[in-house]
């Protein structure tokens, strides 16, 4: 018999070492997901940019983690283990939040959303597999359904505390905030 999401769930979150990269996943996602969802307002009053500039970085960072993700994260993985993978990709997203507000022009802003999509390209797969892994053979569809709902609520999450943080403390507060989850994720991790 199938157990119901909150189930499953529950279980997952009563063994610790699962229940820490779900709450990891949750934080990395909650943050990149903020960080989508205000760009481009914060771009329109840094830089003056409108959907066509928006949508060219955008592009820019979803082939870069799709390079990432299809040739080199196998690569990494094998030579330096996912968890260490998992680890540098937060850093890396935690970089790249950071590096947006000081981001005064073009090339320190693509040096911003390298870190990010080279982060997320890294950070995903890896810890997919972690959390895969950590499940069991028995488990492991149930397990990564219940991660898929851990990510989809927090890109719910994420633009509703990023657009209240960006309308009430200012547009660089959704990217600082976003950094202190991914710092937290990291230590949770």
């Amino acid at each position: 018999p199938r157990k119901s999401r909150a189930s499953a769930l529950r279980d997952a979150l009563g063994r610790r070492t699962l229940a820490r990269l779900l709450v990891v996943f949750f934080l990395a996602i909650l943050a990149f997901g903020g960080m989508e969802a205000t760009f481009a307002l914060w771009a329109m009053a840094q830089f003056g940019w409108g959907p066509a500039q928006v949508g060219y970085l955008f592009t820019y960072i979803g082939l870069l983690s799709a390079v990432m993700q299809g040739g080199l994260t196998g690569r990494l993985t094998a030579r330096f283990g996912e968890e260490k993978l998992l680890v540098a990709g937060l850093a890396l997203i935690a970089l790249g939040l950071l590096a947006i507000p000081l981001a005064h022009d073009l090339p320190v802003l693509m040096v911003a959303v390298s870190c990010l999509a080279l982060g997320m390209g890294a950070m995903q797969p890896s810890l997919n597999s972690l959390i895969s892994r950590r499940a069991g053979a028995e488990q492991q569809g149930e397990v990564m359904g219940v991660a898929q709902s851990v990510a989809s609520l927090s890109r719910v999450l994420g633009p509703i505390c990023a657009g209240a943080l960006f309308a009430g403390l200012g547009r660089d507060s959704p990217f600082l905030a976003g950094m202190a989850l991914v710092i937290a994720a990291v230590a949770i991790g």
